[in-house]
């Protein structure tokens, strides 16, 4: 798709191209979703190793936070987290992404959830934070490209949505612990199972 070619004014300019296929319907759930994986990842990695960097700074806040709970300024917690974000020299957008995602994972330390492998975690929850919000919750619009329909738009953003959080798992874990996006391996296509009522030409 040619760069001028915006087809959804909500979507920035990355998103662009994996809602055109949405739409047209000829891409298949797992390339979808390993498309707009892919966006999240190059628009992390082009902010350099600052945004790993301050989720790393902020997961290990947040655990020392856990070890002493009741010990905690809650709201002078929150403050933290929002100037560890506007000292890192992180994207806004990317850097809003990460503050909400942290404020979640805090409320969760406050209420007494169970929160193991904080690091990943949290660095799970910020992908996931950024995809919905830069994706999935933009995408509806009163008229979709190629005439699609709403209903079947949301049923392929439901489809793709388990694939996305799966690959974004993957890439978590290996960010978490490289506090680095850069050189991640690409996350393991999922191949559709096929059973009798399947039509298997419908696979290829």
């Amino acid at each position: 798709m040619p760069d001028g070619d915006r087809v959804h004014p909500g979507l920035t300019r990355p998103y662009q191209k994996v809602y055109k296929q949405l739409c047209e319907g000829q891409f298949n759930e797992e390339s979808l979703a390993t498309g707009v994986v892919e966006t999240i990842k190059r628009q992390l990695q082009q902010g350099g190793d600052a945004p790993a960097h301050l989720i790393a700074q902020i997961a290990a806040q947040l655990n020392a936070i856990s070890k002493e709970p009741l010990l905690t300024n809650w709201q002078g917690a929150s403050r933290d987290i929002e100037q560890l974000a506007a000292q890192a020299g992180v994207p806004k957008r990317i850097g809003q992404h990460i503050v909400e995602a942290s404020k979640g994972l805090l409320y969760d330390i406050r209420t007494g959830g169970a929160v193991p492998n904080l690091d990943t975690q949290l660095m799970e929850r910020s992908l996931n934070r950024m995809y919905t919000a830069e994706f999935e919750q933009r995408v509806p619009m009163a008229q979709h490209y190629s005439g699609a329909s709403q209903e079947f738009v949301d049923g392929r953003l439901d489809a793709m949505r388990p694939l996305v959080q799966k690959k974004l798992a993957h890439i978590a874990r290996q960010a978490a612990k490289r506090v680095s996006f850069q050189r991640l391996r690409r996350p393991p296509t999922v191949k559709a199972k096929v059973d009798l009522g399947t039509d298997i030409a419908s696979l290829n």
